[in-house]
């Protein structure tokens, strides 16, 4: 390519870009760079962000605290959960009243929520997920869910539902407590 032609080119191409493309690449640039700089001028925007998503996951966690019983449709024994604001968890059915004592861990980033139930012996962790209903009930998939299985995706449709009886975080006086992960 000669000298000339190569200026015939890059003139036709300045031509049609110019103006157009030089406005485009300016708006890109400005808005990138003053996103940058409000993000390092502003860090209470950053954190009230994080903020509401902590009150958010705090919220979730208050919902749980407290008394939460379901019926066994298919024996009518009834399941009793109590959610300690310590992290800790009591399980027991009213046939034997024999309670396990475990801990769990919310995440409430997903969809549906993970409900990690931890005993002792960590190896034996039961990963879940639930939600609470518009009408205040818990799905808790426990049909589902066992040690060293995997954590469900969605709820079956036998998934229990459990209604909050009482926001008291402490079992009754009968209940006897023992660890499933012991050995005898």
């Amino acid at each position: 390519m000669n000298h000339n032609n190569f200026q015939l080119q890059r003139s036709r191409f300045s031509h049609y870009t110019s103006p157009r493309i030089l406005l485009v690449v300016l708006v890109i640039i400005i808005t990138t760079v003053s996103q940058e700089v409000i993000a390092k001028t502003n860090p209470t925007l950053q954190a009230s962000r994080t903020t509401a998503f902590t009150q958010s996951s705090q919220q979730i966690q208050q919902q749980l605290i407290g008394h939460w019983q379901t019926k066994n449709a298919s024996n009518s024994e009834i399941m009793n959960f109590i959610f300690t604001t310590d992290k800790k968890v009591f399980m027991w059915s009213n046939s034997d009243n024999l309670a396990y004592e475990l801990t769990y861990k919310v995440n409430s980033e997903t969809k549906p929520m993970q409900l990690d139930i931890i005993p002792k012996d960590t190896s034996q962790k039961v990963e879940t997920i639930f939600e609470i209903t518009v009408d205040g009930k818990m799905r808790l998939e426990i049909i589902n869910a066992s040690p060293g299985k995997s954590r469900p995706t969605n709820f079956s449709s036998t998934t229990p539902s459990f209604e909050r009886i009482s926001s008291s975080i402490i079992p009754p006086k009968n209940i006897k407590f023992f660890d499933p992960t012991e050995k005898k």
